[in-house]
C-alpha cells in the first residue's frame, strides 16, 4: 500500500502540534513513515526537528 497526500484542518496551533505526533505514531504502527509535513502556518514549520517542514506543495503533475 503506498499514501502519497493526506490533506487535513485544525482550529488551532496546538491542534496541529498534536495531529503530528499522532500520525507519526499512527503511521510508525502501520508500517509508514511520515516523511514531510506542511502548513500555512508559520507557528508550526520546524515543530518536530525530526520532520522536514514546509509552507507550500510542490506539485508533481502527477494523478
Amino acid at each position: 500500500m503506498y499514501v502519497d497526500n493526506l490533506v487535513l484542518s485544525c482550529d488551532s496551533i496546538e491542534e496541529v502540534k498534536k495531529l503530528v505526533q499522532d500520525s507519526k505514531s499512527l503511521f510508525r504502527k502501520v508500517g509508514f513513515i511520515l516523511t514531510a509535513f506542511l502548513s500555512n502556518s508559520s507557528g508550526v514549520l520546524g515543530y518536530d526537528k525530526t520532520l522536514p517542514f514546509g509552507s507550500n506543495a510542490k506539485p508533481t503533475g502527477q494523478i
